[in-house]
């Protein structure tokens, strides 16, 4: 739920509130969590061209927990943010086609962490460093966590715009931190006082032709994570593709480099036909490959897929399987949706 109060705080700020209940349980065990989150937020565009983004935020979470009939605990956590955001940008017309953009941005957060250690996660485990996350005020997935300290997140991104059709651009970012409360383990670049180096490029035609570059670089100028990706959407034709690199990835301290690609083509009306493939190029292994077709009509869904994992772990044994799908389409649905397939 949002509200705007710009009539008691000034222009531009907005009042949210959010409210989250999460129950799990299993035979001998029941875990609950009730929690509230209250932000205020505030922007301002200066006539010098700089503009300010202010946050204050404030997170409350109950806990109730019970292992069998005599054990109870609950307690609750307070969580308080704030936050602000500086950004310049820059705007250059170079004819009446093009436009340049370059913009320099930093993000100062604080939350205190010696007050309030984290009892108890359940859906915080996954950590995010990627574009997408660099200036994110908390890179932890949930609720339970949320990242503490002070700290600094900076960036600066260049994009070129064409009226033909042609977009590309780059961004690079850093965090660094003033309090080393090591949340973070190695693995996920943000250890330490200063994360490694995050740079992001990318190329677009029209919405034809995409290119994606993320790339992860430690501070002594060595690739430790590298992902490209590429579509090309044609009006029969969709190729997907990507290319991941990690460096010392297994327990073994070997590198990973995985290719991967997806094709899906249109035969006619009611035809499709679909392809993908995974392979380890580090080990020269494929992971995985599927084929399959699928029919579509006004009345009809229908699909035959054959795919194989070739490759074991501990998680996912080898697999061959044949899948076949089948959906009367003019059951069920909306009248609009096949109007040739009605019952009489």
């Amino acid at each position: 739920q949002e509200k705007n109060i710009s009539k008691v705080f000034g222009k531009n700020t907005i009042l949210s509130n959010r409210v989250g209940v999460l129950n799990l349980f299993d035979k001998n065990k029941r875990y609950t969590r009730i929690n509230h989150t209250a932000e205020l937020r505030h922007s301002n565009n200066h006539k010098s061209g700089f503009i300010y983004e202010n946050l204050g935020k404030i997170s409350n979470s109950y806990y109730d927990t019970r292992e069998e009939s005599s054990i109870r605990s609950n307690y609750l956590e307070i969580k308080p943010l704030v936050s602000t955001t500086i950004s310049y940008p820059l705007i250059r017309f170079k004819n009446s086609k093009d436009k340049e953009f370059l913009i320099p941005k930093i993000q100062l957060n604080y939350s205190p962490y010696k007050k309030s250690e984290s009892k108890s996660n359940q859906d915080s485990i996954e950590v995010g460093f990627d574009r997408t996350s660099l200036f994110s005020i908390n890179r932890f997935s949930g609720e339970d966590i949320q990242e503490k300290g002070l700290w600094l997140n900076s960036g600066i991104k260049y994009e070129k715009k064409s009226l033909n059709g042609k977009n590309y651009g780059t961004e690079l970012g850093q965090i660094f931190r003033f309090n080393n409360v090591n949340q973070f383990s190695e693995t996920t670049s943000l250890n330490g006082k200063n994360s490694d180096f995050l740079i992001s490029s990318f190329f677009h035609y029209k919405n034809f032709f995409s290119l994606k570059n993320t790339s992860v670089i430690t501070n002594n100028l060595k690739f430790k994570k590298s992902e490209t990706s590429m579509n090309l959407d044609g009006e029969k034709n969709k190729i997907s593709s990507s290319l991941i690199y990690e460096a010392n990835n297994n327990d073994d301290n070997r590198n990973l480099t995985e290719f991967s690609i997806s094709l899906l083509s249109k035969i006619n009306k009611n035809w499709k036909s679909n392809f993908d493939m995974r392979h380890d190029i580090s080990n020269n292994q494929a992971i995985s490959a599927s084929t399959g077709l699928t029919f579509e009509n006004e009345c009809v869904d229908f699909s035959i897929n054959f795919s194989k994992r070739f490759a074991s772990s501990e998680k996912l044994p080898e697999d061959t399987r044949i899948e076949l799908s089948f959906d009367l389409g003019g059951f069920g649905k909306p009248n609009n949706s096949s109007s040739n397939c009605s019952i009489m």
